[in-house]
């Protein structure tokens, strides 16, 4: 059998506390956005004290660079070399016996030197293009079919949207695996009876928890816009309107006003409205995990919202090209 053993080391300093064993301990909820983040880094700066630590947050500052509708990695070429140095002389890579790979796939290049005599799972979560430069596609391409094609590796995505994107582009048949969420190891225990949680991507411009607090307030005062809330004033958020009805008002909170808050916080909302941004999105399947009461716009209306994301994006579109592309089905794939 396999001895597992949890590993942790993240790149992202918003989130390090939302993926940390003690992150109930890192972020209280009475805190301010500025403690957050100072949790945050204190987290950050006990996983670089770890024994599984590699350095991969070092790397990423050098290559990652964050865009809208994408990640560029500078100098692909050479962050894979920098990181077969660095993990080949780590005792991980002698114990390990199961190699993973998720989101950009492209970064599966980083573990397939790695992958000559252990398996590779990779769990794929949106369009498998992301972070490949133009002039780098087809070899690309030859690249991934090769991860796939080998019997030693499983490659799997998590929504079938993608699963027929990869076989429309490559001809490859990989199996679906819905995402469970239960990772997050919380559920729905609302503590936080009067407010509501609001979630939207950045490609939705418009405050929409500022909205709804503004309609919140207007029907508690029977729709007498006069009246409804008094604010803001020079400082405040649009969100902390202090209505001037006695009757009481839900007040909608954003997501992103949360500073990368642990799961079990989240679960502390009365409800959630979701403003889908893409055709599949990990926080639906975490909250829908964890029993929230979710709120989502009518089925009518969805192909306004999810259509657009990375998914949707013309630069992932690319086809495979030659006349060798057909369909075949991986490893697994019939698992899907």
């Amino acid at each position: 059998g396999l001895d597992i053993s949890t590993v942790l080391e993240v790149i992202d300093d918003q989130h390090c506390a939302l993926t940390s064993k003690n992150a109930g301990n890192a972020v209280n909820q009475g805190e301010t956005l500025g403690h957050k983040n100072a949790a945050n880094a204190a987290c950050l700066e006990g996983i670089a004290n770890t024994a599984g630590h590699v350095g991969l947050r070092d790397l990423a500052a050098r290559h990652f660079r964050a865009r809208w509708h994408g990640l560029d990695i500078l100098n692909l070429d050479e962050l894979v070399e920098a990181f077969n140095t660095r993990f080949s002389q780590h005792p991980l890579s002698r114990e390990v016996d199961i190699l993973v790979c998720s989101t950009p796939a492209v970064l599966c290049k980083l573990l397939a030197p790695f992958a000559q005599v252990r398996p590779l799972l990779a769990y794929l979560g949106e369009p498998v293009l992301l972070s490949v430069p133009e002039h780098e596609r087809q070899k690309w391409w030859l690249e991934f079919e090769a991860l796939v094609m080998s019997r030693r590796n499983f490659f799997a995505c998590y929504n079938p949207y993608l699963a027929a994107m990869v076989e429309h582009q490559t001809g490859l048949t990989l199996p679906v695996i819905r995402l469970h969420g239960l990772y997050t190891d919380a559920a729905y225990f609302p503590t936080r009876l009067s407010e509501v949680l609001v979630i939207k991507g950045p490609n939705i411009c418009v405050d929409s928890a500022c909205l709804l607090n503004r309609f919140a307030a207007l029907a508690a005062n029977g729709g007498d816009s006069e009246g409804a809330c008094a604010g803001p004033e020079a400082g405040q958020s649009f969100t902390d309107f202090q209505c001037l009805s006695s009757r009481p008002v839900a007040k909608f909170v954003g997501l992103d006003e949360l500073g990368g808050a642990p799961y079990r916080e989240l679960a502390a909302f009365r409800a959630v409205v979701l403003y889908p941004y893409d055709v599949a999105l990990a926080i639906f399947y975490e909250l829908y995990s964890m029993g929230m009461p979710l709120f989502l716009p009518d089925v009518q209306l969805l192909p306004f919202y999810v259509f657009r994301g990375l998914h949707s994006s013309r630069d992932y579109h690319y086809v495979q090209s030659g006349d060798d592309v057909d369909n075949r089905s991986a490893p697994g794939a019939a698992l899907g």
